[in-house]
Parts: structure tokens; C-alpha cells; sequence
């Protein structure tokens, strides 16, 4: 029996003596989709922060895909993951160059995806192929935050860390991209208060106070 994708166990997080989380426990088996919810500032940033690696842990253990997070297999474990950010800044002037971005580090460079895959993810978003001659600085936020999807999809990663993936949607492209989410074979653990996101994943945690106070993380 194959590992869990992640899992935490007793993993406590405190940053100068202040308990940011405490016991986190959860397994997110492999192409399952995990929502971590909660008022603001209980954690759920931060506990996505610890599990790239950014955010050391004082206390507990670390696991993806069986291989426990350390300092020494920090930068494989990375590889894994798929990081869609809240703020979807694309980092590059135009589009093409934005989505095509991750490729021009080395360690990526052999990876590059085919054009045909590309195009099909955006036929799914509702965008025309012109949009990748389009400048970054014109995309609103949502079409920024749907093509930050499309780059994450195409790095073919087993683990998505998504934050408020829907926030910035008009109802159209939401039921487009949680229709694409739900469709894909990666695990995802997402940070939402949507509540019509939070229904459609399988298992929901509820944060507050840096500490699980309901939902089912199997841990």
C-alpha cells in the first residue's frame, strides 16, 4: 500500500515563543482534495508554509509521499508541489512568457510542456489563444488568477497548495476551474472560505487558534 501524498503528525509551530500551530494531524491520500478553513489568522497560511518547507516545525513530523521534510530533502520534496498563490502575480511581461516561466530554471528546463496541452487548458479557462500576446499588466485579477492555475497544471506536480483558488471569480470561470480542479489527478490541500468549493471536497479541516477544532484529517 502506497504512502499517504502528505501527512502531518503532531506538528506544532511556534515563531518567539508564540504558538502559531499545535498538534496538526491529517493524511491526504493521493488524488485527494483537502479544504482548510477558519477565521483569519488561525493558521491555515502558516500550515501551508510548513508543509514547502518554508516554515520550520518545532514539534512533529512531516511527510510527502513517504519521505519525511527536512533541511536535507527540502529542495526534492519542492519538486512536488504546485503552489497557487492568493496574490497570482505572473511574474513575466507577457503571458506566454509568464506560464512558460518555471522552464527557464535549470532543474526544469527538459520539462517544458507541448503547445497542444497548453491550448487545451486554456480552451477550458473560456480564454482565446491571443491572450498569451497579451501583456501581464492589463489581465485582471481572476484572469490572472485562472492562468496561475493553468501554470500550476502544467507542471505536472502530484501536490497542489492552492489559496483561495475561487476568490477573485465571477460564477462563470469558478464553476470552470473547480470543474478542471475536481477533474485533475493531483492531490490538492486548499486554503477557502468558498462555500460551494468547500462542498466539493472530500474531506474540509476547520482551523482556529492554530489548532484542528473540526472536520475529519484522518491523522
Amino acid at each position: 500500500m502506497s504512502p499517504p501524498e502528505l501527512s502531518l503528525r503532531d506538528v506544532s509551530v511556534s515563531i518567539k515563543g508564540k504558538s502559531i500551530l499545535q498538534g496538526i494531524n491529517l493524511n491526504l491520500e493521493k488524488g485527494e482534495h483537502m479544504a482548510l478553513t477558519g477565521p483569519s489568522g488561525s493558521g491555515k497560511s502558516s500550515l501551508l508554509k510548513v508543509v514547502m518547507g518554508v516554515l520550520p516545525v518545532s514539534s512533529g513530523h512531516v511527510e510527502i509521499e513517504g519521505q519525511a521534510l527536512s533541511s536535507k530533502t527540502v529542495f526534492a520534496l519542492r519538486q512536488k508541489i504546485a503552489y497557487i498563490d492568493q496574490s497570482s502575480a505572473m511574474g513575466a511581461e507577457s503571458v506566454e512568457d509568464a506560464l512558460m516561466l518555471p522552464y527557464t530554471f535549470k532543474a526544469m528546463q527538459d520539462k517544458e510542456p507541448n503547445r497542444e496541452e497548453l491550448l487545451h487548458y486554456l480552451d477550458l479557462l473560456a480564454f482565446d489563444k491571443k491572450i498569451l500576446h497579451e501583456k501581464c499588466s492589463v489581465l485582471s485579477g481572476g484572469q490572472q488568477q485562472r492562468l496561475s492555475l493553468i501554470r500550476a497544471l502544467l507542471l505536472k506536480r502530484p501536490l497542489i497548495l492552492a489559496d483561495e483558488v475561487t476568490a477573485s471569480l465571477d460564477a462563470e470561470n469558478k464553476e470552470r476551474v473547480m470543474d478542471l480542479l475536481q477533474n485533475c489527478q493531483a492531490s490538492i490541500l486548499s486554503i477557502s472560505h468558498d462555500k460551494e468549493w468547500i462542498e466539493r471536497c472530500p474531506k474540509t479541516l476547520v482551523l482556529n487558534s492554530g489548532e484542528i477544532v473540526s472536520g475529519e484529517g484522518d491523522g
